[in-house]
């Protein structure tokens, strides 16, 4: 059994046009030669559900048929693709309504196949960008949250890693303000070059990325005004991948430990950043990258603590702080972390084997702590 459904994009209640996606505007062949564009049912110039190159493929499997159609009372070629359906005896039906107990959704069936298109989502992101359509290919926030709604759990990690726009976000910004959940979002987005002459250009933004930051802080207050009883964390922390300098790995290859004697060369952590460094290693040592972590003072040297850990990069360890250090292991109860890991470009050996032999005078005390002594570069 054969269907056949058209390729244009466009359904009464459903009005998709050029500006929509307008890389899938553009003329086919018909059987006679003629040039056909996709023409809405009341002339407006609209657009085809696929890339040309897609269309023609299409053609070339024989998946493509040609029928004169009546549009605006002429009779015009229009191309229909072509879907085989076996042992089949009725036309294919929405099968989102199938994942989910009914008993779970209210309405269920209007919530299930009342699913607005691209163009949905187009006007989400004008709404967002004062009238601007700042991205081209979005999509609408109502899907994504039906797909949330099927595939996760009120507190799972949502990750994307084609992020975009930053739909996914929005959506579960705006699925934890409605359902009272606690879902977190990881957005992942090359710095994909935005193209010159666009909306999103002219209004500054250069690279993707930044669309997407700026959608999370523009969803967030919206969300925040609109359901002003929910306490929700609208916030979010921006990481991105570093590539090392050419003299940093070159200084990285030629260090020597055994020559770092009296000297410490601190332009390695000022070439990463002290932030950069300890979020790397929170995140290596199974902490996650939104985990909060407490600073401590030691004597003037500022240490940063989290559970079994106990992380030194800063220079300048004093005699002073290593003491300090010792003692708060003595004589705090709940400060007991089982590594301590240095940062080994900002230390001295001396200053290295102070840290090192003080430690060892825990093994003697009555919390008999042997310390993982931790030295990475």
């Amino acid at each position: 059994m054969m269907a056949v459904v058209t390729l244009q994009d466009h359904l009464e209640e459903q009005v998709e046009k050029i500006e929509d996606r307008p890389t899938m505007y553009y003329s086919l062949t018909a059987p006679d030669g003629t040039e056909v564009f996709p023409i809405g049912p009341t002339g407006y110039e609209s657009r085809w559900i696929c890339s040309k190159n897609s269309a023609l493929q299409l053609e070339e499997d024989g998946f493509l048929k040609w029928k004169k159609t009546k549009i605006q009372g002429e009779l015009t070629w229009h191309p229909y693709q072509k879907y085989y359906l076996e042992n089949r005896r009725k036309a294919p039906g929405n099968i989102w309504k199938d994942f989910v107990w009914k008993e779970e959704i209210e309405d269920h069936e209007f919530y299930w196949e009342n699913l607005e298109g691209n163009k949905k989502a187009t006007r989400d992101i004008k709404t967002l960008f004062d009238g601007e359509k700042v991205f081209e290919t979005s999509k609408p926030v109502d899907l994504v949250d039906r797909i949330i709604t099927i595939g996760s759990n009120a507190n799972d990690i949502i990750v994307d890693f084609f992020s975009g726009s930053a739909t996914t976000a929005h959506s579960v910004m705006r699925k934890n303000a409605i359902d009272n959940e606690n879902r977190k979002f990881i957005m992942v987005q090359l710095d994909e070059e935005v193209k010159p002459k666009t909306a999103a250009y002219k209004n500054g933004y250069r690279t993707v990325d930044e669309i997407g930051r700026e959608r999370i802080i523009r969803a967030a207050k919206n969300i925040k005004n609109k359901y002003k009883d929910v306490k929700a964390d609208f916030g979010f922390k921006h990481y991105t991948l570093k590539k090392p300098t050419s003299n940093a790995i070159d200084k990285m290859n030629k260090f020597d430990s055994d020559e770092n004697k009296l000297f410490v060369d601190k332009s390695l952590l000022d070439e990463f950043g002290l932030s950069t460094v300890l979020s790397t290693w929170l995140n290596s040592d199974g902490y996650g990258l939104t985990t909060k972590i407490n600073k401590i003072n030691f004597a003037g040297y500022e240490g940063y603590y989290k559970d079994k850990h106990l992380y030194l990069i800063n220079p300048e360890l004093t005699k002073e702080a290593i003491e300090e250090i010792v003692v708060k292991y003595e004589t705090s109860g709940s400060f007991n972390p089982e590594n301590v890991v240095l940062f080994g470009y900002s230390f001295t050996w001396s200053e290295l084997e102070s840290l090192k032999v003080n430690l060892k005078r825990l093994r003697n005390t009555e919390k008999n702590l042997n310390i993982n002594f931790d030295v990475r570069y």
